[in-house]
C-alpha cells in the first residue's frame, strides 16, 4: 500500500520544506503556537485534498528540547498505518556562537521515523531516515521505538556522529 496523501504531505513535504527553508521561523512559530500551529498546517493540507483523503489530526503533538548548542523539535503525527508514513519527525537546528553564526549560517537537519515492516511483510518496525536540504532521502535502517525520548536520542547520536555534511 502507498502512504496516505494527507499523512505523507504533512510529514515528508510540508514540515520538511517549512523547516529546512526557514528553520528559526518554523521553531519560533512552534514554540509560540504549539499544537495550534501544527493543527493549522494539517487543516490547510486537508483543504486541498479530496474529502475522502482527509484525515483527522488525532494524536498530533510535539516536544521541544532546547540545549545551549541546539534546538530539537519532535512532532508526533497521527498514527501511521502504511509503509513510509512518518510516526515522528525531528527538526534539529545547530546553534552557533554569534561570532560564528554569519560564517556558518543555520544548520538544519530534518529526520523522520517511519513505519515499516520486517521481511515477513507483517511484523512492524521503525525506519530512521533523514531528508537533506538538497532533497535526498537517506535511510539509516532500523530505528528506535516511536517515542519522543528514544527518537531524540537517535537524532542526537546521528548529529554527533556526522563527520561530514550531507547538505
Amino acid at each position: 500500500m502507498q502512504p496516505r496523501d494527507h499523512h505523507y504531505i504533512f510529514g515528508h513535504l510540508v514540515l520538511r520544506n517549512m523547516f529546512l527553508s526557514e528553520p528559526e521561523r518554523f521553531l519560533a512559530h512552534l514554540q509560540r503556537e504549539g499544537t495550534k500551529f501544527l493543527d493549522g498546517i494539517w487543516q490547510r493540507i486537508g483543504q486541498d485534498l479530496p474529502k475522502k483523503k482527509v484525515l483527522p489530526p488525532t494524536g498530533l503533538a510535539y516536544d521541544l528540547q532546547v540545549e545551549p548548542d541546539s534546538v530539537l523539535a519532535i512532532v508526533r503525527l497521527p498514527p501511521a498505518t502504511e509503509i513510509a508514513e512518518a510516526m515522528l519527525v525531528g527538526c534539529h537546528l545547530r546553534r552557533f556562537p554569534p561570532e560564528e553564526k554569519a560564517a556558518a549560517g543555520p544548520f538544519p537537519r530534518f529526520f523522520t521515523l517511519e513505519y515499516g515492516v520486517c521481511e515477513d511483510l507483517q511484523t512492524p518496525r521503525t525506519v530512521f531516515c533523514e531528508w537533506t536540504s538538497l532533497g535526498a532521502h537517506v535511510n539509516y535502517g532500523d530505528g528506535p521505538p516511536a517515542e519522543f525520548a528514544a527518537f531524540a536520542a537517535a537524532i542526537r547520536e546521528r548529529v554527533g556522529a556526522s563527520s561530514h555534511l550531507l547538505h
